[in-house]
């Protein structure tokens, strides 16, 4: 007789939760609300800035498609509805991905998806729950099924904490929301969880940033202090000259105008508002007791601060395998064209990697639930898809083929149509070039004769 088999799950993924708050990371910066202040502060900064751009720039300009399970007519049947379902939003898909993507400096982004009934330009009314009457939201379409109203997202700022299951999955997210900080808690059967990682099961995923903040806060630092450093050696360093009793203060009058003049010294600035008012007063040797100066300096700095905030961006980009941004600029100023076209195509495949796990938390969650609350099958569900990024490099393609065709080598019907893709996207995928007065596969060009006679 065959042992019984153990459904129940035994052990934990091991996250340090408590109470629906999460301890994964020990930095002091990136916990809590400090995590918060911390992401904010990297949000505004150029570098940081310039990643998430370029990431999304490169994300908007990608097609997504929904593909049928086979081509039986029932499953192409789901998959136009989930077509039509997914450009009825009332958000435009290129913006709503742009939503999503806040997960790459949160670590994660949280939707609730929000449905409608599909009853055209002029749906009508309906009662909410306090008895206020209120209009149905509008489709395109008007054949009565549920479709995607929008996915609603939910601000990492919001959060408040998790709701964890028995097993330690992730039940709901509990979010006190402005402006009327009332704690709500969304379900994730009603939500999509997009995350960078899923390591322990942790909800919060990890900033892309985390891994680079060492290389982020010198670089702030160093640089706030070459600021300092640049505005000191252009305005020079104030000199105060007062009377002995202020700067041996024995009395409190002395005590609170040596602080005072101090205060004067560290808050000088050569602007249109620069001022500065000292007594007419002079001593038995009628010499100033009162007097400023400001007393420049030549000196070479010991260190390169240029080169040391270069090093730390570069530090920074790196994590996220973005420093092709800065080939050819710094202090350094070097980068080849071929570093630099094999940079792009590897952050375009990190790119990738990121749209397939978006396209993965639509298939596996948003699609089935929609397809149920319509009642089609799930056995073979349509699926969200994204084209390709990164494009391919003309000029040396065309040499490719060139040197190809020279060397006597043919291209079948299929292969100039993917040619001729990737010269215009218009071309149609399906239309096959074919040549009417000879059947087999001809070279797209013509080998360069060596002989001129021969041409």
């Amino acid at each position: 007789m065959a042992e019984p088999i153990i459904l129940e799950e035994i052990g934990r993924t091991g996250l340090n939760q408590s109470g629906g708050y999460i301890y994964e990371d020990n930095t002091p910066e990136w916990k809590g609300l400090f995590k918060t202040r911390t992401i904010r502060r990297m949000l505004t900064n150029a570098i940081c800035g310039a990643i998430l751009f370029a990431v999304e720039m490169l994300i908007r300009q990608t097609e997504f498609t929904v593909k049928s399970a086979s081509e039986e007519n029932k499953d192409k049947e789901a998959a136009d509805f989930i077509d039509s379902c997914h450009s009825d939003m009332s958000t435009a898909w290129p913006d709503l991905v742009a939503e999503i993507l806040t997960m790459l400096p949160w670590g994660w982004s949280w939707f609730e998806e929000c449905y409608k009934e599909r009853r055209g330009d002029n749906p009508g009314t309906y009662k909410d729950s306090s008895g206020v009457e209120k209009q149905l939201p509008q489709s395109n379409f008007n054949d009565g099924k549920i479709g995607w109203r929008k996915w609603a997202i939910r601000s990492q700022e919001s959060l408040l904490r998790w709701q964890f299951d028995d097993e330690g999955g992730i039940s709901a997210l509990v979010q006190l929301p402005p402006p009327d900080f009332k704690t709500r808690v969304i379900p994730i059967e009603k939500s999509l969880l997009f995350r960078t990682t899923v390591h322990k099961g942790n909800p919060e995923g990890e900033s892309i940033f985390r891994r680079g903040y060492e290389a982020y806060y010198y670089m702030k630092n160093i640089a706030r202090i070459e600021a300092i450093g640049i505005e000191r050696d252009l305005a020079g360093i104030p000199e105060l000259w007062v009377p002995p009793n202020i700067a041996n203060p024995k009395t409190d009058d002395d005590r609170a105008a040596k602080a005072a003049w101090i205060k004067v010294g560290q808050n000088v600035r050569n602007d249109e508002q620069a001022c500065l008012m000292f007594p007419l007063v002079y001593d038995n040797n009628h010499n100033k007791l009162y007097d400023f100066k400001l007393s420049g300096t030549n000196s070479r700095r010991l260190i390169d601060t240029s080169t040391v905030i270069d090093r730390y961006k570069h530090d920074l980009l790196i994590t996220t395998l973005s420093d092709f941004l800065i080939l050819g600029a710094g202090s350094s100023g070097r980068g080849s064209y071929a570093l630099s076209a094999d940079k792009t195509e590897l952050f375009s495949t990190v790119i990738g990697a990121w749209m397939d796990s978006i396209c993965g938390v639509v298939n596996r969650h948003a699609i089935p639930r929609l397809l149920k609350l319509n009642g089609y099958s799930t056995e073979r569900v349509p699926t969200l898809e994204h084209g390709k990024i990164d494009q391919i490099d003309l000029a040396s393609f065309g040499t490719f083929i060139v040197n190809a065709a020279q060397a006597g080598i043919v291209f079948t019907d299929e292969q100039v149509n993917y040619i001729l893709q990737q010269v215009d996207d218009s071309f149609p995928v399906n239309e096959i070039v074919s040549q009417p007065t000879a059947p087999q596969a001809k070279p797209l060009v013509q080998p360069v004769p060596s002989n001129p006679n021969e041409a």
